[in-house]
């Protein structure tokens, strides 16, 4: 299949020659009809079901993302990434590879992003050169153009498993342990609403995700807190940089609050995208349906006395302070664009002085604290007990009904 990757992609570069010497048939027969007559010519030794192929290839990277559609359309590929025109790199099942796949130029990568980045009302210049967003299906899209890049161009694209993972998965593979299992099985029964609480990364996002993708798309949804900062469109970018966002106050809580009562009460919501390189929100949002059980993560959520009330169960995940930092040191690199100094000036001004006054007072409000993840089994069990007899209150409850 390679091969014929590669005939498509060199016909492609026949048609963008025709187009540019002015010789292209599109305009009269359409680009489909002048892609059938090159096949038909170049590739006449084919079978003719592989012409066919062919053609649809050529179509595809003519009209679409160019080289990248058959990555983007290859189950197995978790990531792709491009670091310039000439250096496209897959992940498939946890291992990198370099790919054959190319663009002629770094004008021909521009064109694939824009068409990426057009639809989510995005976009990346000189004076914007850095971009971080959502596709339609949750995948993260990460752009970098000069002048911060060195070697042109550089797009990656993190995709969502189609399938999610069992809650047998995660136990067998030691994910989690089989008493946190048991207790999400529990959770999902009894329709609850659980609140992931912690530090600045202390792993809460890790253990609220992996709990979310145990269980059927049909029985829970996710909600991150950080998805609630405020609008700040209005201020300049560089007073937008100067806000505290580690106090309380920088949070629609409102707006939260009310989101998350429509999914108790079974009705859906428009969750904003917020983009953490422009601290602002962006113009798209995203549906999120209601579901059994809702799963909330976020530094500050036990800061508020009215969250605190709406959840079933409410989990404080703890992890060392240096381990912490580590961690958001490398997703801020990484993930935000921002430089060494600045991340460490922002810690040591904001982040660690509004841990120790709403962070760390509050886990007090924690039905159990996980200092190591999903790894705790002793709080699991006392929290699964209480289920447990939560469980058969209700169904005790349901069959008097059923019998008056």
């Amino acid at each position: 299949m390679e091969a014929l990757d590669a005939l498509a992609a060199a016909l492609r570069g026949r048609l963008i020659e025709r187009a540019r010497a002015g010789d292209s048939a599109a305009a009269s027969g359409g680009l489909e009809a002048e892609v059938r007559e090159l096949v038909e010519r170049e590739a006449a030794p084919l079978p003719e079901a592989e012409r066919d192929a062919l053609c649809a290839r050529v179509v595809l990277l003519a009209t679409g993302l160019g080289p990248l559609e058959p990555l983007l359309s290859d189950p197995q590929v978790d990531e792709v990434m491009v670091n310039g025109p000439g250096a496209v790199y897959v992940e498939r099942r946890g291992r990198l590879e370099r790919t054959a796949v190319s663009f002629g130029s770094d004008a021909e990568l521009m064109h694939a992003i824009e068409r990426i980045l057009a639809p989510l009302g995005r976009r990346v210049d000189e004076a914007q050169p850095l971009c971080d967003a959502r596709l339609a299906d949750g995948s993260r899209v990460n752009v970098v153009i000069p002048p911060l890049s060195l070697s042109g161009p550089c797009l990656t694209v993190r995709r969502f498993r189609r399938e999610g993972f069992s809650l047998r998965d995660l136990v067998a593979g030691g994910t989690m342990a089989a008493e946190l299992g048991e207790f999400l099985a529990l959770c999902v029964a009894a329709r609850a609403s659980v609140l992931v609480s912690g530090g600045t990364g202390s792993g809460k996002t890790s253990v609220a995700r992996r709990i979310y993708e145990s269980l059927h798309v049909e029985s829970a949804v996710f909600l991150d807190y950080d998805a609630y900062y405020k609008e700040l469109g209005h201020l300049p970018l560089e007073e937008r940089e100067r806000i505290n966002f580690d106090h309380p106050d920088s949070l629609d809580t409102e707006l939260f609050i009310h989101h998350l009562q429509r999914l108790i009460d079974g009705l859906p919501i428009e969750k904003p995208v917020y983009d953490f390189t422009r601290h602002t929100r962006a113009p798209q949002t995203v549906r999120v349906d209601p579901r059994d059980v809702v799963l909330v993560d976020g530094i500050l959520l036990f800061a508020d006395a009215t969250l605190r009330e709406m959840f079933d169960l409410k989990i404080f995940v703890d992890t060392e302070a240096d381990v912490r930092f580590i961690r958001r040191l490398k997703r801020d690199l990484s993930e935000r664009g921002r430089s060494l100094d600045s991340i460490i000036d922002q810690y040591l001004k904001t982040v660690r002085p509004m841990h120790f006054e709403f962070v760390e007072p509050t886990k007090r409000y924690a039905d159990v604290i996980l200092p190591r993840g999903g790894q705790n089994t002793a709080g699991i069990e006392v929290i699964a007990a209480r289920i447990r007899e939560r469980l058969a209150e209700k169904a005790r409850q349901e069959t008097a009904l059923a019998s008056g």
